[in-house]
């Protein structure tokens, strides 16, 4: 371009015009360009800002979480504390009275095997005394058996007396059919009829202390079975012979 083209009022400008409008359309570009980058940068910014707010919310909703877990931790390590401390006292408390149990077993065992001794000397004791017992009463038998034996001798000989009567009797009453033909006969028969009595008599009361002898024996047979029965209960007791009383003698009238 030549001076012959550029129009007058050009040439009217000066050059500092052109130098300071040169400066501002490159302070313009300049600022646009630095207006650019700051919003650029000011969005990367904002976008940066909005992450870190995300991830500030999701890092305080984690961290509320985190607490929350870390509460219901502690509560649970309380609980698991407190749970432990229970266990703990009521394992002393198992362990204080397992002693005391350990100490009454102990005594008891003590106890049991005193008794077991105690035991042993009273069954010694009373094997003793049921074998003395047994023959105490093997021997009361003997004599209750000769006792008997005896009786039936003479329960045999009362029998006799008393046949040897009923004949003299019959004779005594034939007699005393004849008293007023055989004075003499019938006196001898009185005579012989009271010496029969009188044997009867005699008979009769050595039976009764035949008797009294079989009660005593009886008696001391019926306390050595209680004391028997009271040691050995197994121990059947022997049969009891009965002894039947001989019917009383019935004495024979004079007439």
């Amino acid at each position: 371009m030549n001076d012959a083209q550029i129009p007058k009022r050009h040439k009217a400008m000066p050059l500092w015009a052109w130098i300071v409008g040169a400066l501002l359309v490159m302070g313009l570009i300049v600022a646009a360009t630095r207006s650019l980058q700051l919003q650029h940068r000011v969005r990367a910014v904002r976008y940066k800002l909005e992450q870190t707010e995300v991830a500030f919310a999701s890092a305080n909703a984690r961290a509320t979480e985190f607490s929350e877990r870390v509460d219901a931790l502690n509560s649970e390590l309380e609980a698991a504390k407190s749970q432990r401390h229970d266990l703990e006292t009521k394992l002393d408390q198992a362990n204080s009275e397992n002693v005391q149990l350990n100490k009454i077993l102990s005594s008891a065992q003590s106890g049991v095997q005193e008794m077991q001794l105690r035991l042993d000397a009273l069954q010694g004791e009373v094997a003793g005394a049921a074998r003395q017992a047994k023959e105490r009463n093997n021997e009361l038998q003997t004599k209750l058996d000769q006792a008997n034996s005896e009786d039936q001798q003479l329960k045999a000989k009362l029998s006799a007396a008393q046949s040897e009567l009923q004949d003299k009797q019959a004779r005594l009453e034939s007699a005393q059919g004849e008293l007023t033909d055989a004075k003499q006969a019938s006196e001898a028969a009185q005579s012989e009829a009271a010496k029969a009595k009188d044997q009867n008599n005699k008979l009769q009361s050595k039976l009764d202390e035949e008797h009294s002898e079989i009660d005593r024996i009886k008696n001391e047979l019926d306390k050595v079975k209680a004391a028997r029965s009271s040691t050995d209960n197994a121990q059947p007791a022997p049969p009891q012979p009965s002894v039947k009383e001989a019917p009383p003698e019935t004495p024979a009238r004079a007439d």
